[in-house]
């Protein structure tokens, strides 16, 4: 498998623990929306440690984005990644996973499960075709508390009222929520995603969960892709 090596051009925290990195595209390099790629911190110590990472740019964008949620109280690969600075050096993958877009449809995503899908949309939004897609999508996001929601303000700009945040254990007083069947069915109705694809992706149990609601409405199993 081929690396390349880039720089740290800048990073920010998207929430309280996750951060995103803008990276240097290296000359030649490609991937398509939805897909991910090995990272590596270039030390002699780390640099056969390797983590999976989704990108979060679009793939015409002339940097590489990743948004990466740490661990501190692991001490790994994520937790080193987030002592980083603009300089430091990665080694990153060349791209991969063969299921990725296959046009517009029920997006479903579990807190850091939403960046493959940030890929796509984003590469989505930047064209008038795109952005037709978008208006047949809809994005059902689900979170522990509202301050782990990433790019919450920029979804909501992107898909309007197709977007729907979901908390399951809110600050406030606000009612807590859960992906249930009737929200999914009423989705699934109102929305007009009869027949288009769902793209799964979070924690192995609310995937598991969230595919067999979907199955038990009826959708194709063919037509669920999970990242």
């Amino acid at each position: 498998m081929k690396f390349y090596n880039t720089k740290i051009l800048y990073t920010s925290f998207e929430t309280h623990n996750v951060k995103r990195f803008i990276l240097e595209k290296p000359e030649g390099y490609e991937f398509n929306p939805g897909q991910y790629a090995l990272i590596a911190i270039d030390t002699p110590e780390l640099k056969e440690e390797t983590r999976p990472f989704s990108f979060t740019s679009s793939k015409d964008d002339s940097i590489i984005e990743f948004t990466i949620k740490s661990y501190p109280e692991h001490n790994g690969v994520t937790a080193r990644l987030l002592q980083l600075e603009p300089g430091s050096r990665l080694l990153i993958s060349e791209s991969r996973r063969m299921d990725a877009y296959q046009g517009p449809g029920l997006f479903i995503a579990g807190g850091t499960g939403i960046t493959p899908f940030l890929s796509i949309l984003r590469g989505l939004s930047k064209t008038t075709e795109g952005r037709k897609e978008l208006e047949q999508s809809f994005l059902l996001f689900s979170n522990r508390t509202e301050r782990d929601i990433i790019a919450q303000k920029e979804l909501s700009f992107m898909l309007g009222k197709r977007a729907r945040f979901i908390v399951t254990e809110p600050d406030n007083e606000a009612k807590p929520e859960r992906i249930n069947e009737d929200l999914m069915s009423g989705i699934l109705k109102q929305s007009n995603l009869s027949g288009k694809p769902a793209y799964l992706c979070g924690p192995p149990g609310f995937v598991e969960e969230a595919k067999k609601m979907l199955i038990s409405q009826g959708v194709n199993e063919k037509e669920i892709f999970l990242f």
